[in-house]
């Protein structure tokens, strides 16, 4: 999580990114895509389809009989389509083509996918704030709520870790109620939203980062 903006009408805060993984997507997809930009796939001739030599010399040498010619030509037809197929795949640049080409496939996909990150935007003169998901196909999933909602800003301390000193992260918690309230069908809930991907910061850095998210608030609800 990082403070991305700053100013006295809006804080905008991104948390949630993978880039290492986002990093990994753009060099697959340079990668095939110069792999395919600078290697020209040539056209298959006959000459690279002919049955090797080895193979015809050894027919040449092992006339079949009559009672063999059948099962021998089976053979040699088998022989002679597994030989077509693998030459057409294999022969000359095609191998690095096929890896290009996955190559920018498997980039596209973590490049479309939904790791960029959420965005969250603290809007003074809406006294609203906006959390901005990512979904695939770079498409975004909004949610809009009121700095009325928002119940409470947090360090906490991932303990599962013991003593170590980067084991904390953020929360941003809502409170919600549906009904009226003292009625019946009153319920009140709430719903924390995680500030920090992980419990992989130190204390000083996820305070830092709710203390200013905190002042930003008792700022904008000052009359």
């Amino acid at each position: 999580m990082k403070i991305a903006a700053h100013t006295p009408d809006k804080l905008v805060i991104k948390t949630n990114s993978k880039t290492g993984l986002l990093v990994i997507g753009i060099l697959l997809v340079v990668a095939g895509g110069l792999g395919m930009a600078l290697i020209r796939v040539r056209p298959v001739t006959f000459q690279d389809l002919q049955t090797p030599s080895l193979f015809l010399q050894q027919q040449v040498d092992n006339p079949a009989t009559d009672s063999e010619i059948e099962t021998v030509s089976t053979n040699e037809a088998g022989y002679r389509i597994a030989n077509y197929v693998g030459r057409l795949l294999f022969i000359r640049e095609r191998p690095i083509v096929a890896l290009a080409i996955i190559s920018v496939v498997v980039g596209g996909v973590i490049l479309l996918g939904p790791f960029w990150g959420t965005k969250l935007t603290f809007d003074k003169s809406n006294q609203q704030v906006q959390l901005k998901q990512p979904r695939w196909f770079f498409r975004a999933a909004v949610e809009r709520h009121p700095f009325s909602e928002v119940y409470e800003v947090r360090v906490e301390r991932d303990r599962s870790h013991g003593k170590s000193d980067r084991n904390f992260g953020a929360n941003l918690v809502f409170s919600h109620h549906e009904g009226a309230p003292l009625s019946k069908n009153y319920v009140h809930y709430k719903t924390v939203f995680p500030l920090s991907e992980s419990f992989r910061y130190d204390y000083q850095s996820a305070e830092a980062v709710v203390n200013t998210i905190q002042t930003f608030m008792a700022d904008a609800r000052e009359p």
